[in-house]
């Protein structure tokens, strides 16, 4: 007993087709919100940073603002490298 194979049917292409649209469209959709939240951080850091950096720039010891400013520094080369990751990974 012989088994025929089904005969291939050209509306699988266009079901296939819209499939792949769909998961482009999706992606896509994932990219920009990811990008917006990417965007959204790094504002929100950046406002935290210069309330910091006010408040140390307010401050009578020496040192102490000089602690605040260099981990502020620190702080904004660890969120800078974090996000130029995330946006790499999100291209």
């Amino acid at each position: 007993m012989a088994t025929t194979l089904p005969k291939y049917d050209s509306t699988m292409d266009s079901i296939f087709d819209r499939a792949t649209e769909a998961s482009d469209q999706v992606l896509a959709a994932y990219r920009k919100v990811g990008n917006a939240w990417v965007d959204s951080y790094e504002k929100a850091f950046d406002r935290t940073l210069e309330f910091e950096l006010k408040l140390a720039g307010s401050s009578k010891q020496d040192w102490l603002k000089g602690l605040i400013e260099t981990q502020a520094e620190y702080a904004r080369e660890i969120v800078n490298t974090y996000t130029s990751t995330a946006r790499s990974f999100l291209k």
